[in-house]
């Protein structure tokens, strides 16, 4: 989840053909240090969301830069992303397309029901952040491949243990068993 830019841009002093030329403070306005996926193959993709060790602009993410919020609630939300209930809400908004391959619309992102961290208790922060900071650098398994996930149980654990919810293991194995997720148009 705690990811480094590898790659950077330089503005441009000429527009494109057939375009304009954007100002470099309106484009880098937009940056942001959390990222959130606007095309992705879920067969393949292993997260939903990224934190970055600076403002960033990406081509296949959305950034969300999440005003007000605490280093902590960004945490906490960034483990709810990834978490077997964010891919679900994420995977039920998704502009479906081929397969596994999926869009996600800013109206459709801009929507979608997401753990409200600013009116979480402190404690619940406390221990969201705690366990982002513990799974931040750990690899998680592509999405269709959740129920398997050691990792993913873990930051479902995580989850679950702060919020107080059931176990999420049959999320994950219902998911996962998902055509659309698995990138097949029809089950085994």
């Amino acid at each position: 989840m705690a990811q480094r830019p590898n790659a950077s841009l330089v503005a441009r002093t000429k527009p494109a053909t057939g375009r304009k030329l954007k100002s470099p403070d309106d484009v880098w306005g937009k940056a942001s240090r959390i990222l959130i996926a606007s095309k992705l193959r879920l067969d393949t993709h292993r997260l939903l969301a990224v934190q970055v060790d600076r403002r960033v602009l990406g081509n296949t993410w959305w950034t969300f830069v999440g005003r007000g919020l605490s280093a902590g609630q960004r945490k906490a939300l960034l483990l709810w992303l990834n978490s077997s209930l964010g891919i679900l809400t994420f995977y039920g908004g998704r502009n479906i397309t081929e397969g596994s391959w999926v869009n996600m619309k800013k109206p459709s992102l801009s929507s979608m029901p997401v753990l409200d961290v600013r009116n979480l208790a402190d404690a619940a922060v406390a221990r969201l952040s705690e366990g982002y900071d513990a799974l931040r650098a750990r690899e998680l398994s592509a999405v269709a491949a959740l129920d398997a996930d050691a990792a993913r149980g873990e930051l479902d654990a995580v989850l679950c243990g702060a919020l107080g919810l059931p176990d999420l293991g049959a999320i994950r194995e219902l998911l996962a068993r998902e055509p659309g997720v698995r990138g097949r148009t029809r089950p085994d």
